[in-house]
């Protein structure tokens, strides 16, 4: 017996179509509720920009003790949420919007998936996820 997929909009891997979490990325799926439970700490709670092929899209971005949970805006046309559990990014950095801008702000998951996005006082946001995944 077979069972349905759908294709993860971030990464283009193939997951079962009941999946609310993808197992190649770890992003969020459509469907999902992308919120903060209330046992996580909420850390930051920022509007950032998410950068998804040629769409930057806007939204909340917020850190919690166990995860960053990026949240689209109804209005974008990629709106589904990212969710990066803490305990899989490899790397957190800066980066230069455009080449330029010093607003820019890297996470690399130990899959190999990148989220770039786009916040003001990134390094304030940067020190909060390196300090928690130092931890674990």
């Amino acid at each position: 017996m077979s069972e349905e997929t759908k294709t993860c909009q971030f990464c283009r891997e193939e997951v079962l179509a009941v999946a609310t979490k993808c197992k190649h990325c770890g992003s969020m799926l459509d469907g999902s509720s992308g919120g903060a439970s209330e046992s996580e700490e909420i850390l930051a709670d920022v509007g950032a920009n998410l950068l998804r092929g040629w769409e930057g899209v806007g939204g909340r971005l917020k850190i919690t003790s166990r995860r960053v949970i990026f949240k689209a805006h109804p209005f974008n046309i990629q709106r589904a949420p990212a969710e990066i559990l803490l305990s899989d990014i490899a790397e957190v950095s800066k980066r230069y919007s455009g080449g330029l801008v010093p607003n820019g702000m890297l996470i690399r998951t130990r899959a190999g998936v990148d989220y770039k996005f786009v916040v003001w006082n990134r390094g304030r946001l940067i020190r909060i996820i390196e300090s928690r995944i130092h931890k674990a």
